[in-house]
């Protein structure tokens, strides 16, 4: 990750205080870019669409390990469809081993 592609400060409070929104298609553009910690913002901060988005974005970046923890705190996403989103990536890509342990 480069300096450039990380979220200031100024961003994430602009995103914060909801005079930015998130949307499908700057997920696009952030993950076209391998703005990876944009995507993991997104997943915290993002309504249940983005989220779920999310998920299905990271995935391509499983191996780093901001990822993977992102991607299990989503197990426990209080929308189904986003967790279940999450565990079957995990499902997909892991040892069976780990996901009976986070399950």
């Amino acid at each position: 990750m480069n300096v450039e592609s990380k979220m200031n400060l100024l961003t994430k409070f602009l995103y914060q205080h909801k005079m930015l929104k998130l949307s499908e298609r700057k997920l696009q553009r952030w993950h076209q870019n391998d703005q990876i910690e944009k995507i993991i913002y997104a997943a915290k901060n993002g309504t249940y669409q983005i989220r779920l988005q999310s998920v299905r974005l990271l995935g391509d970046h499983f191996r780093d390990i901001s990822v993977k923890n992102q991607l299990i705190e989503m197990i426990d996403d209080e929308v189904e469809l986003v967790a279940n989103a999450a565990i079957s990536l995990f499902n997909e890509t892991t040892d069976q081993s780990i996901v009976l342990r986070i399950r």
